[in-house]
């Protein structure tokens, strides 16, 4: 009887194992949406300093990072988000879009370079110029979630809470 529940056992891993299996096959067959060849991803840290201007200090930082990193031979294209891709789903939290309740969101902060490194499409509008504050990029699906089949070009959102100044919606990337 004890022989009979080891195969039985035995014969349930492995199927499980087989799923499991397949089921990974599948996931590496999927589109991302970006391109992930010879892509290299490296973490920096900032850390705060009393009475410092954070964010100063801190664009000058990513200004020094991507000059430095353009350098490497090799290299060609830098890019700066506050995720990495593929593993992190970005900072959740409210969104208010025009004309709407309000929606909880993965938020991505990112250099105007990221879509372009990443080969992720413009699909409508234009991407951000470096230091422009006041607009956004919005994923299509996040576009056809507020708007539906409408522009969101133009539109504005909110970020993190109804009072907060609006941003302007001046383009449309790809998943």
């Amino acid at each position: 009887a004890l022989a009979v529940l080891q195969l039985a056992l035995a014969f349930a891993l492995l199927i499980g194992a087989g799923l499991s299996l397949r089921a990974l096959e599948r996931l590496q067959g999927l589109d991302p949406g970006y391109d992930l060849k010879n892509l290299q991803v490296a973490i920096l840290r900032l850390d705060m300093r009393p009475g410092e201007d954070f964010m100063a200090r801190s664009a000058a930082f990513q200004r020094h990072v991507r000059q430095a990193m353009v350098q490497v031979p090799g290299v060609d294209a830098v890019a700066l988000s506050n995720t990495r891709p593929v593993v992190d789903q970005g900072h959740f939290g409210n969104v208010w879009p025009e004309g709407q309740g309000v929606l909880e969101v993965g938020q991505h902060a990112v250099s105007p370079e990221y879509f372009q490194t990443l080969k992720i499409p413009l699909l409508l509008g234009r991407n951000l110029e470096e230091g422009e504050r006041d607009s956004c990029l919005v994923s299509a699906s996040l576009a056809r979630r507020c708007w539906g089949e409408a522009s969101p070009m133009g539109r504005q959102i909110r970020m993190d809470s109804a009072e907060a100044r609006p941003l302007n919606v001046v383009g449309v990337v790809g998943e």
